[in-house]
């Protein structure tokens, strides 16, 4: 495509909303999506800490031909939206003060006739909402009119914040005179407000610009460019995709937004891409999606694909939120772990196994082998050592992401796996830094917790690994020498990974602070179930056999318990 021709022209509101011109905001484009923060900066640059002639930046937006009267807006909706919505507030005030020809002249703005003079909103989404239409920007606004849905709640909440700001301003004012003034004053400054307005009769050549302006400063999400890019190619011509292909995205959106995990959806569209495609950065994500999807049959191709992963990317945060099968129970304990531990490196993968997983792409076995081994490269590297990794670990996991899920048959999937296992096994930490990040920062007290969900992770681990029948439902972690420690006792020591147990809550409160000798002979009748063995057969118990049994659960963890598979 050649660069877009077009000739940027300077535009006050008054300009752009008086003539003969109807905005009409896509289907495709994002909801209204302005929250408080956006309104305060509004308000603040456009009424309160400006001249007349404040510069609100470009908007872009293209017509089908010269004769047509509708503009689509492709940049710029956001603040056209609210515009109209704090005309509309500034309209319903001066009506309120009985001024009903100054409230005619605004609502002219909002609402004119076209060239058959039929009476039509001066903004109109492409999917109509019958709640901006009816309580706001009507003349006669219905009260009794409720929003529909996340989008009418987003302008409902920014018409009331709007409509509080006015009133607070004017209530502010003394005379019913100066409140008259306030309020056109507030008028001309809104329609006195300045832009740079460009124009193309070719939607390719406007999201080009619009593209290249959120390319400089604050860049447009992903998410945002890659919702226009898909559903403008889909929308073309008369396809009747374009509303099922829109209610796709839709459900796309909710799936993710929704999850308890909180996922960045920029961030699942990134490990998406990089869980079948070559390597990107984040930055140069959308240019390498927009250059491989063109036509119709790969904007549609893609949008079901991101629809049909969608799920297994929020399990993999999420685990809980699919159904597994009891055969698959070590996938879901996997991938809590490695949330637990905080680590996203390996989603590309994860994203593939899964999805290799439910497309029987590669064997159980291999999958799971592949979730261990990662879950015990990241116990040892990251969640005790805290070695930081630099991109090559990111990129080393896209790149087996991709060869697995291009492999032709799962006999190739579980050779690329067990290569993963063994690059992963070359970057473990040194003894050294593995034994002193589990001594030191393994640690619990009431008072130091920051760590609690990764000790209790590593207690219940270990005596599950020792005792192996041993199933310990709403388990607890009990101090052995109880927390109000002896003279000579610090806190590290209390808080020390030696000085804990992963208990029963039942057991936990036959224990509570009894002395080590009534613990000791407590803990004799549950050797069986529990790994107390070497506390059992100390004599006493202080700083000395703390640390001890500290280091000896750290040579356990590193020689056998998160052992790399390989």
């Amino acid at each position: 495509m050649t660069a877009p021709d077009f000739e940027p022209a300077r535009r006050t509101v008054e300009e752009l909303v008086a003539g003969s011109d109807y905005f009409l905001i896509p289907r495709f484009q994002r909801p209204y999506s302005w929250d408080r923060g956006n309104i305060d900066e509004f308000w603040r640059d456009a009424i309160e800490d400006n001249e007349l002639g404040y510069f609100i930046g470009p908007m872009v937006g293209w017509r089908h031909n010269v004769n047509t009267a509708e503009l689509y807006v492709v940049d710029g909706q956001q603040r056209l939206t609210t515009l109209m919505l704090l005309l509309a507030a500034i309209r319903n005030q001066l009506r309120a003060l009985g001024q009903g020809k100054l409230s005619d002249g605004v609502h002219r703005y909002i609402e004119k006739p076209d060239r058959e003079n039929n009476v039509k909103f001066t903004l109109q989404p492409e999917v109509r909402s019958p709640y901006l239409d009816n309580a706001i920007l009507s003349r006669d606004p219905d009260a009794t009119a409720v929003p529909s849905g996340r989008d009418d709640e987003a302008i409902a909440e920014a018409y009331r914040d709007l409509s509080s700001r006015l009133a607070l301003t004017i209530a502010n004012v003394p005379s019913q005179a100066d409140q008259i003034k306030t309020l056109r004053a507030m008028r001309d400054k809104l329609l006195g407000l300045r832009l740079i307005w460009i124009e193309h009769g070719n939607e390719d050549d406007a999201y080009v610009v619009f593209e290249t302006l959120n390319s400089r400063g604050k860049n447009l999400e992903v998410v945002d460019l890659l919702k226009n890019h898909l559903l403008s190619i889909l929308r073309r011509g008369s396809n009747p995709r374009a509303d099922a292909a829109r209610d796709q995205w839709t459900r796309i959106r909710l799936l993710i937004d929704e999850s308890q995990a909180h996922i960045d959806v920029n961030r699942f569209i990134l490990h998406w891409w990089l869980s079948q495609e070559p390597y990107v950065a984040q930055r140069k994500l959308f240019p390498a999606i927009k250059l491989s999807v063109r036509t119709q049959s790969q904007a549609g191709a893609r949008m079901a694909a991101l629809e049909a992963d969608a799920p297994l990317y929020r399990a993999i945060y999420e685990p809980h939120y699919r159904h597994w099968g009891p055969e698959e129970n070590a996938i879901p304990r996997a991938l809590q772990a490695l949330s637990d531990f905080g680590v996203v490196q390996p989603a590309p993968l994860l994203l593939t196994l899964l999805r290799a997983r439910r497309d029987t792409a590669a064997s159980l076995r291999s999958i799971v082998q592949a979730l261990e081994t990662i879950v015990r490269f990241h116990f040892q590297f990251t969640a005790i050592a805290q070695q930081s990794s630099s991109g090559g670990v990111s990129e080393m996991y896209a790149k087996y992401a991709r060869e697995v899920a291009n492999a032709a048959d799962a006999n190739i999937a579980a050779s690329r796996l067990r290569a993963l296992c063994h690059a992963l096994a070359e970057r473990v930490p040194e003894t050294g830094a593995f034994m002193s990040g589990f001594t030191e920062r393994l640690m619990l007290t009431d008072e130091v917790n920051r760590e609690k969900k990764l000790v209790q992770y590593v207690l219940r681990t270990m005596t599950e690994h020792v005792r192996p029948h041993t199933k310990v439902d709403g388990g607890t972690v009990e101090h052995i020498l109880p927390q109000a420690a002896m003279p000579g006792i610090t806190a590290e020591v209390v808080g020390s990974i030696g000085n804990l147990l992963w208990v029963s809550q039942d057991l936990n409160e036959k224990l509570a602070s009894k002395s080590f000798n009534e613990k000791k002979a407590i803990l004799q009748r549950y050797k069986a179930q529990y790994d107390v063995d070497d506390v059992i057969r100390e004599a006493t118990w202080g700083a000395p056999e703390i640390l001890a049994r500290a280091d000896r659960m750290g040579r356990l963890a590193l020689d056998q318990v998160w052992r790399l598979p390989i």
